[in-house]
C-alpha cells in the first residue's frame, strides 16, 4: 500500500470512529423519529418543513413534534443498530476524486457500496471531523436506499448528515437541499453505475468565498451579472477566446491606439475571465460584459492608465451610451503606503482624483494591494539576494497604489493546499490562509479573496493551451469586481442600485474573519490581526435581506443619519434629524455626491408642512442653497442667504407636502472655508409640521443635537437609490457647475 493510501485509511479510521460515536447519539435522540422523516420522507410528506424557522438537532423538539412520520424510522433504528452493533456498515472503497465525478464522496446502491475521495481523505487527515460529515452523507443515502423503494428527491444524504450533527437546517437551505440533483453516472471499475454524491464546486476559490452556495440557494438563481459591465484596465483581453468572446463588449489599446486591446502578456486575459468566464468554473459573473483596456504589457504606463480611467468615466457619464458599469478592475501598482494622500507623484494625483470621480459616478474600483510583503524588490524586480537573504525585508502593514486609495483593495489568500514546491521554501501552503507575499492593510478599504492559485482563460498558446494557472493579488482582485456585478444585479432586482459604499460595506461587513498568524506555516513575520475575506454568499443574503425588509425610519435607532463627501476644498454634508416619533419618510438616503451636491429621496406619509429656513453664516460660507424637487425633477422651492425675498420673510418658507407623493431634497453649498452645512428636519411637538434649517459649522465641530458626532450617525443603516434616482440626481448635478509599472 503507498503512503498516499495509508495515510488516506488512517483518515477514514478516525472518521469512522467519530461517525459511529454521533450515530450512537443519533438513534438515542427523543425526536428521532420525526427527523429520519425530514431526511428520507418523499416530498409530499415533507413539502411544509421550509416554514419552520429553523430546523436543529437536538434543540427542536417543540418545532418538529408535529411533523408526518412513517414505519421507516424503526427500520432506520434497526440498521443503524446493526450497523453500530455488528459493524456491518457499507463497504468503503477509498478512490480518486476523478473516478467518482470529481466529488468528496458517492453511493452506489446497486452494490450498496461507499466510495470515499483520497485527496479528501488526506487533505483532512488531521480533521476527522470533515471526513466524518462526507462519510455520513453518503451513509444516508445507503439508508435511504434500504428503506425507499424509488431516490428521495433532493440530498437526502447531506439533510441527514447534517442532522446527525445537530445542525440547524435553516428554511432556506433545506429548500435547496430539497431541490439538489445528487444523481451521477460513471464507469468504475469497468461497470456503469448510478451514484448520489457529495460535491463541492470544481473551483475550491468559489467553494470558499460562498460563491458555490450562491448559486446552488434557489433565492439567487440567474444571478450571474447579467445587465451589467466591468471594466478590466491591464495588458489587454483576448476578445476571440471561447470562453470570453460572448461576454466582450469592446475595448481600446493605449499602447498602439487601436480598438483590439490583444494580450501578448497573459494577465489580462486571466484576469478577465476570473471576472467574467462564461464558464461558471472559471468566472464569477458568468454573463457580465467584458470591456477590456490595454495599458502597457509587462510594464504598465501611468498615462495610459489615466486615459483608460478618464474613459470610463466619459462613457459612465454619457446618457447616451448602452453600457451600465460597476465597476473597474486595476490588477496592477507599486509601493507601500499605509494612507490614501501618502502617494504623491504626478499619475498618483491624476489617478486619485479619476478613482474619486468614478465612485462619484456610482462605480468600484477594485484593486491588487500588491505581492511584496515578503520584501522590497530591487532595481531588477528581486527581492533576495544570490544568497537567497531578503534584499530589504517589508513585512509590516502597507500596501500599494492605486488600492490604498481605491474602493476596495485586495490582499490575496490561498484557496487551497496545491502549490509547487517552489513555493514550499517559504510557505506552505492551506486553504484560506494568507499568501505570504501578499501586502495587508488593517483598513476599512481592505478585503482578502483567493489569489493563489487561481486557473482561468489565456490567449492560445502554441501548444493549444487556453487555461493557465497563475497567483497573485492579482488573481485576488477580479473576484471582488465580479462580485460587485452579483450585488449589482440582486438590487437591480428591487430597482435599486447600490452606491460604491454600500457595495463595499456589504462585502466586507459580511466577511469572513481570518487571522494572519494563527496557523500559517510561512518564513515572514506575521502582523497577528483579523481581517475579512470575501463571502460573496453571506454578502448576498445580507444585501436581499436589506432590500425587502428594511424599513429605515422605523428602525433607526440613532436620531440622525449623516453622509459626507469631500471635494478639494469643498465639503458639504446632509443630516436628517427628527424628534417625532412617527416617520416621516419611507425610504431616505443620499443619491450621488457630485462636487458638493447631496440629494435625499424621501416618500410623505401624511399631508403635513415642512418650513424652512436658512440661519448660516453669511461671512464664511458662499451661496449655500436648499431645495426640493417633486419627483419628476421640477424645483418646488429653493432658498439660500443671498436670497433677499427670503431674508425679508426672516429666511422662512412654508411647503406642503402632500401623502404618497415622492419628494428629493437637496442641500448644496459652495464653501471656500472648509466649511460645512448641515440640515435638519425637525419635528414641532404636535408633529403635524416640521422645520428644516441649515447650519454652518467648522469641519471637526460637526455634532448631532446629542451631541454624538454626525460622521458616527450613520452607522450600519442600508441607504439605497432606485435607478430612477440615479438619472435625476446626475441631471441636477449636471446642471452645478510616478508612473504605475508593475503587475500585481
Amino acid at each position: 500500500m503507498s503512503d498516499g493510501l495509508i495515510t488516506a485509511q488512517n483518515s477514514l479510521n478516525k472518521a469512522l470512529s467519530t461517525a459511529k460515536s454521533k450515530l450512537s447519539q443519533f438513534i438515542s435522540n427523543p425526536n428521532f423519529d420525526n427527523q429520519i422523516g425530514l431526511a428520507f420522507e418523499q416530498q409530499s410528506q415533507t413539502e411544509n418543513y421550509s416554514t419552520f424557522p429553523s430546523l436543529a438537532t437536538p434543540f427542536a423538539s417543540t418545532v418538529i413534534a408535529d411533523l408526518p412520520t412513517s414505519g421507516t424510522s424503526n427500520d432506520t433504528r434497526n440498521i443503524i443498530n446493526q450497523w453500530l452493533s455488528a459493524d456491518t456498515l457499507p463497504e468503503i472503497e477509498i478512490v480518486s476524486s476523478a473516478a467518482i465525478n470529481g466529488a468528496q464522496g458517492a453511493y452506489a446502491a446497486t452494490s450498496n457500496q461507499i466510495y470515499l475521495s483520497q485527496e479528501l481523505l488526506i487533505e483532512h487527515q488531521d480533521d476527522p471531523d470533515a471526513v466524518e460529515k462526507v462519510l455520513l452523507e453518503e451513509l444516508g443515502h445507503s439508508l435511504s436506499a434500504q428503506i425507499n423503494p424509488q431516490d428521495v428527491p433532493g440530498d437526502e444524504g447531506a439533510i441527514f448528515s447534517r442532522l446527525v450533527n445537530g445542525e440547524a437546517i435553516p428554511p432556506e437551505v433545506l429548500a435547496t437541499l430539497k431541490a439538489e440533483e445528487d444523481t451521477a453516472r460513471i464507469t468504475l471499475d469497468g461497470e456503469n453505475i448510478q451514484i448520489e454524491q457529495a460535491c463541492k464546486g470544481i473551483n475550491p476559490a468559489f467553494d470558499l468565498i460562498g460563491l458555490t452556495d450562491l448559486r446552488n440557494d434557489p433565492n439567487f438563481q440567474g444571478i450571474d451579472g447579467t445587465g451589467f459591465d466591468v471594466v478590466v484596465i491591464d495588458t489587454g483581453l483576448d476578445a476571440t477566446h471561447p470562453l470570453l468572446d460572448d461576454n466582450y463588449r469592446f475595448g481600446f489599446d493605449y499602447v498602439n491606439r487601436d480598438k483590439n486591446p490583444d494580450d501578448l502578456d497573459d494577465h489580462g486575459t486571466h484576469i478577465s475571465g476570473i471576472i467574467g468566464a462564461e464558464n461558471e468554473d472559471i468566472g464569477v459573473a458568468t454573463d457580465v460584459g467584458l470591456i477590456g483596456f490595454k495599458v502597457g504589457e509587462d510594464k504598465l504606463d501611468g498615462e495610459a492608465i489615466d486615459n483608460a480611467l478618464q474613459r470610463v468615466l466619459d462613457e459612465v457619464r454619457d446618457p447616451n451610451t448602452t453600457t451600465n458599469i460597476v465597476a473597474v478592475n486595476l490588477s496592477l501598482g507599486t509601493g507601500f503606503y499605509t494612507q490614501p494622500n501618502q502617494p504623491n507623484s504626478f499619475f498618483d494625483d491624476e489617478t486619485r482624483f479619476l478613482i474619486q470621480e468614478l465612485e462619484s459616478a456610482g462605480v468600484v474600483v477594485a484593486a491588487a494591494a500588491g505581492n511584496n510583503f515578503e520584501g522590497k524588490p530591487d532595481s531588477n524586480g528581486d527581492i533576495y539576494d544570490a544568497s537567497g537573504r531578503l534584499i530589504e525585508p517589508n513585512q509590516r502593514l502597507n500596501i500599494s497604489s492605486p488600492a490604498i486609495y481605491s474602493t476596495i483593495s485586495v490582499g490575496a489568500v490561498w484557496q487551497d493546499n496545491v502549490a509547487p514546491d517552489s513555493i514550499l521554501n517559504y510557505q506552505i501552503p492551506e486553504t484560506d490562509h494568507i499568501a505570504a507575499f501578499s501586502q495587508r492593510l488593517n483598513s476599512d478599504n481592505f478585503l482578502f479573496a483567493p489569489g493563489a492559485i487561481i486557473t482561468s482563460t489565456v490567449p492560445e498558446r502554441d501548444n493549444g493551451d487556453l487555461f493557465a494557472e497563475l497567483r497573485g493579488t492579482s488573481q485576488a482582485s477580479p473576484h471582488v469586481a465580479g462580485s460587485v456585478a452579483l450585488l449589482q444585479e440582486i438590487a437591480a432586482d428591487y430597482d435599486v442600485r447600490l452606491t460604491p459604499e454600500q457595495v463595499r460595506d456589504y462585502l466586507i461587513d459580511n466577511a469572513d474573519l481570518i487571522n494572519d498568524g494563527d496557523d500559517e506555516i510561512d518564513t515572514v513575520k506575521n502582523t497577528n490581526l483579523d481581517y475579512p475575506r470575501i463571502n460573496i454568499y453571506q454578502s448576498a443574503i445580507a444585501l436581499k435581506e436589506d432590500l425587502e425588509n428594511y424599513d429605515l425610519f422605523d428602525s433607526v435607532s440613532q436620531d440622525s443619519i449623516s453622509d459626507t463627501n469631500t471635494n478639494g476644498d469643498r465639503t458639504s454634508r446632509v443630516s436628517v434629524n427628527t424628534a417625532a416619533t412617527e416617520q416621516i419618510a419611507e425610504d431616505s438616503g443620499y443619491l450621488i455626491d457630485a462636487s458638493d451636491l447631496n440629494l435625499n429621496h424621501f416618500i410623505a406619509t401624511k399631508d403635513e408642512t415642512w418650513q424652512i429656513q436658512v440661519d448660516a453664516n453669511q461671512e464664511s460660507t458662499d451661496e449655500p442653497l436648499l431645495r426640493l424637487f417633486e419627483a419628476d425633477g421640477e424645483e418646488i422651492v429653493a432658498v439660500n442667504v443671498h436670497d433677499d425675498a427670503a431674508k425679508d420673510r426672516s429666511n422662512l418658507l412654508e411647503v406642503k407636502l402632500e401623502a404618497g407623493t415622492e419628494y428629493y431634497f437637496e442641500i448644496d453649498n459652495y464653501s471656500e472655508n472648509d466649511r460645512s452645512l448641515i440640515a435638519r428636519v425637525t419635528a414641532s411637538e404636535n408633529q403635524d409640521n416640521y422645520t428644516v434649517t441649515i447650519d454652518d459649522l467648522p469641519l471637526g465641530q460637526m455634532t448631532s443635537i446629542e451631541g454624538q458626532p454626525l460622521s458616527d450617525s450613520l452607522g450600519d443603516l442600508p441607504i439605497f437609490l432606485t435607478q430612477s434616482e440615479l438619472g435625476l440626481a446626475y441631471n441636477i448635478a449636471t446642471e452645478q457647475d510616478e508612473p504605475i509599472s508593475q503587475l500585481l
